[in-house]
């Protein structure tokens, strides 16, 4: 690298030296002189960047360095008891307040800021972004890998691979579906009213913003969100709002969700800013890009609902050239999937791999990357981000074990079975679009060694049934929120609905299918969750048999149903008796009744515990059911319901099944074991998803 003498009257050396020392660069005393600890740490921040250094320093790579380094230089100390409640942000003074606001987005900040007139800007609506030679150029890196295994890429027809043609028969299939959805759909309103300002502004998407602050794997129970965390759903629901019962709700959600792609488009904004905090416990150098998956599913989001609702925007051609334009820029700015820094060993994944070799470019990040890619292309007409689309996939195809299962995702400690779910839904995701395209590729495979996509998702859909398979592959990766009980690695894993593998449904396993009609979608995280896509209603709008097939056999379809799952229930019944050791109780019973129970909450920190509801337990032979009310408190009434409930002679007491807490339907699977000899104490506790707890108080009545 040289620096040419006529820049060095015009850059400001001493504060690229400052901006460089705080990002961990080490370059010595700022002097303003730009000698060899100088040189080396400007070729280290660039190439950790993904850049070739470049020859000469102008304004330009001055501002980059310096809005990096002021970006990454977070008050971390001070954000981490923001989002874990230590500090109340009602009492934190007017320059606190904007600090955290320029470096995180948070919900409750955007509102206290308004709320006391502050104008203090964001650091994400800023566009830092730097135009110089990457050192891995991500589509010839695509190709090489092409060339390198002989791949041929299949012809994409994506001139009628079109989806969601039709907005009034998509608005008649949702409802079809779930006759409540233009109910359901009007929850959420301060959420919405927040991503509907926040997200059109953006002008650079950081990776993590909040998450793994509190010490957790993810976040605790009431850890807060930053603002892309919330909005992750929100946008899903924004756009979903469309098809409220309210026609005024509707007409508004879709004008406000136009307003923000038109104003991401026309700003340039969005950009992919793939740096993390200077934090030693993530990197040594601030400056090195990681993959951001908070980028990828912001954009999905964004992109999905496009998809969805471009029919109803009214855009000319020219508009939809824009925003292809745009879609494309943004995808490619993703690539390469594992990183800019990041380039696979042999080009492939490893079947075996370790917590120290996990690539974005084998996890479930991929498949994400590469429907993104295939709906730009159909959207755009662009073939070539077609072919980069199915790169990705085949790509992502050699992390597919023989029996289905996801290498990467598979060992994800405790998270594994999520995971490999979530990827899995992904990858369904994106062989539903290609089969739009006319490709087939439930049995396209990398090579002999590796399995399927109808591999991966029946072996998905067999961990959703029985999270602990996972287990054959899951590691430890030392998160302080996962649990081991008798040898097993406790498993959280989300509700997801049958609906999300409706095409693999369809295709392969017509009993199954009935369930896309019969599953339980009172909660809007059932269409939210995952990338938010509906596939099952572009399926069925373009199969319109399907639905005649569903109202000719509806009853014969429940019946069935219902007895399947009064078998399901008996036998499950019968095993958690006799896992536990419990046995139905046939003479006397000291405690069989009715009990008031008090449901508190307990944060994973141990310093906060709050009511969350009441409800009335009804106990009778060894066996138990919640009455489920308090309606609008929880766990969810319908959760509570539903819960496995047994008690022996002693008084022992095991309570086992889904609860959610903080957003109703994102319910993980949860334990409670106490007693019934009632004391000052809870009687009942049991820990909830990522290590927040539930205490249970009984008072009996009669």
């Amino acid at each position: 690298m040289l620096l040419g003498t006529s820049a060095l009257a015009d850059i400001d050396y001493k504060q690229i030296q400052s901006d460089l020392n705080r990002m961990g660069y080490n370059v010595g005393t700022a002097d303003g002189i730009p000698g060899r600890n100088t040189r080396k740490g400007i070729q280290q921040f660039f190439n950790d960047a993904g850049y070739e250094a470049p020859e000469s320093i102008t304004d330009v790579e001055q501002s980059f360095i310096n809005d990096v380094a002021t970006f990454v230089d977070k008050p971390l100390e001070l954000i981490r008891d923001v989002i874990t409640n230590k500090i109340s942000i009602s009492s934190m003074t007017d320059e606190e307040l904007c600090n955290v606001n320029f470096h995180i987005d948070l919900m409750p900040v955007f509102d206290e800021l308004n709320s006391r007139g502050l104008n203090c800007p964001s650091g994400t609506e800023k566009i830092i972004r730097y135009e110089g030679q990457l050192i891995i150029d991500p589509v010839e890196q695509l190709r090489k890998f092409q060339r390198s295994f002989s791949i041929k890429i299949p012809d994409f027809d994506l001139k009628n691979a079109q989806t969601f043609v039709d907005w009034d028969q998509t608005k008649e299939v949702y409802n079809f579906l779930n006759p409540m959805i233009g109910q359901l759909v009007n929850q959420g309103r301060e959420r919405l009213e927040y991503c509907s300002k926040f997200m059109g502004r953006i002008g650079s998407v950081p990776p993590d913003p909040s998450k793994n602050l509190d010490g957790t794997g993810s976040w605790a129970g009431d850890t807060m969100r930053d603002g892309f965390v919330i909005c992750q759903d929100s946008l899903n629901a924004l756009y979903l709002r469309a098809l409220s019962s309210n026609e005024m709700i509707a007409e508004r959600s879709r004008k406000a969700f136009q307003k923000i792609i038109e104003q991401l488009v026309e700003a340039d904004g969005a950009n992919n800013l793939p740096f993390r905090p200077y934090h030693t416990r993530h990197n040594k150098r601030a400056g090195r890009a990681d993959p951001n998956f908070t980028y990828l599913i912001t954009l999905s989001k964004l992109m999905t609902g496009v998809e969805l609702l471009h029919s109803t925007f009214g855009w000319s051609p020219d508009d939809y050239a824009a925003y292809s334009d745009w879609a494309k820029e943004r995808l490619i700015q993703r690539l390469p999937v594992g990183g800019r820094g990041s380039s696979l060993d042999g080009q492939k994944c490893n079947l075996n791999p370790s917590m120290n070799n996990m690539n974005d470019a084998c996890m479930n990040a991929a498949p994400f990357v590469a429907q993104g890619l295939l709906r730009a292309a159909i959207m755009g007409g662009d073939r070539e981000l077609a072919e980069l689309s199915y790169l990705v996939f085949k790509q992502y195809s050699s992390a597919i074990r023989e029996d289905g299962s996801q290498s990467y995702d598979a060992i994800r400690h405790c998270y594994a079975a999520d995971y490999t779910i979530w990827a899995s839904e992904f990858l369904h995701d994106y062989v539903y679009l290609a089969a739009q395209a006319g490709v087939n590729l439930w049995e396209d495979k990398f090579s002999e060694k590796n399995g399927t996509p109808r591999k991966n998702v029946e072996y998905a859909l067999n961990v959703r049934a029985n999270p602990n398979l996972v287990n054959k592959y899951a590691k430890d990766f030392g998160f302080p929120d996962c649990k081991t009980e008798n040898g097993q690695i406790v498993q959280k894993v989300a509700n997801y609905p049958w609906s999300a593998f409706a095409f693999y449904l369809h295709s392969f396993d017509k009993t199954n299918f009935d369930n896309i009609l019969l599953e339980d979608r009172s909660d809007l995280w059932s269409y939210t969750g995952a990338s938010g896509v509906n596939y099952e209603v572009d399926l069925l709008a373009k199969k319109p048999e399907l639905i005649d097939y569903f109202i000719s056999n509806e009853a014969k379809i429940f019946a069935e149903r219902e007895q399947k799952e009064k078998d399901a229930a008996a036998e499950k019944r019968v095993a958690l008796l006799e896992s536990i050791g419990f046995e139905e109780i046939t003479g006397d019973d000291p405690y069989a009744g009715r009990y008031t129970v008090t449901w508190y909450f307990v944060d994973s920190m141990r310093t906060k515990k709050s009511e969350e509801a009441r409800d009335v337990l009804t106990l009778a032979n060894g066996m138990g059911s919640f009455a489920g009310v308090n309606f609008d408190m929880q766990p969810s009434s319908k959760l509570r319901k539903e819960l496995f409930v047994a008690y022996s002679n002693s008084g022992d007491i095991f309570i086992q099944g889904n609860l959610d807490l903080f957003d109703v339907g994102r319910a993980f699977p949860t334990e409670l074991k106490g007693s019934l000899n009632i004391n000052d104490k809870p009687e009942i506790s049991g820990t909830w998803y990522e290590g927040d707890i539930f205490e249970l108080e009984l008072t009996k009545i009669d």
